[in-house]
């Protein structure tokens, strides 16, 4: 009888050595709250510690933004990127061939360099543009995104930037040239000095006979 009433002490006891065996061995925590542990506890810890979900997707609509002048000066990593620039519109918009619903139109950088991109895109969305740059005015200043292309397999292998978003960021305004007498000064003088010399010339002749 005092063996029977001894066995479920034993037993007890060799069940509490096992569940204080396997807490030392950091087993029972895994197993026992896997599934309650938060999210970002479960993510891979790379040797920066870093969190990092494995089970994230790349980003495919990943945007490079950049300048006109780097897409004239691009080398191949650029060629079918996405990509944002921001320009004047210069010159004029012309209607895309056997596309009636397309055009083209010029982005100019707007750091100084001169750098132009041709930019291939919907009528719809330059109707925003209020002047195109020229002597007599300054361009809209846009900003456009699309897919680059250093070789364009669509017109003829050309660099161009089909965009499929265009917004205007600053209008453009028609340019007033105003009149600068200090600017025809140097013209005047060369004018008068030869005028003084074709008078001594013709004095010299006279002189002569």
């Amino acid at each position: 009888m005092k063996a029977l009433r001894k066995a479920p002490s034993l037993l007890a006891s060799l069940v509490t050595v096992m569940v204080a065996g396997a807490f030392a061995l950091g087993v029972c925590p895994t197993w026992a709250w896997a599934e309650d542990t938060p999210f970002s506890q479960n993510l891979a810890t790379t040797d920066g510690g870093n969190r990092v979900n494995p089970s994230q997707m790349p980003d495919s609509s990943f945007l490079y933004d950049t300048s006109i002048m780097e897409l004239s000066q691009a080398d191949s990593y650029l060629n079918n990127q996405r990509v944002q620039v921001v320009g004047e519109a210069v010159g004029e918009r012309i209607n895309a061939e056997f596309d009636p619903d397309n055009c083209w139109i010029s982005l100019k950088s707007t750091d100084g360099s001169d750098s132009v991109i041709a930019v291939y895109t919907s009528k719809s969305l330059t109707e925003a543009i209020d002047h195109y740059g020229s002597y007599n005015a300054t361009g809209s200043t846009v900003q456009v995104s699309g897919t680059f292309y250093l070789v364009c397999p669509q017109h003829e292998g050309v660099s161009d930037l089909h965009a499929d978003a265009l917004n205007v960021i600053a209008l453009g305004a028609d340019r007033v040239h105003g009149f600068h007498f200090e600017a025809f000064l140097p013209g005047i003088a060369l004018l008068i000095v030869g005028l003084v010399l074709f008078w001594m010339f013709r004095r010299m002749r006279e002189g002569q006979r």
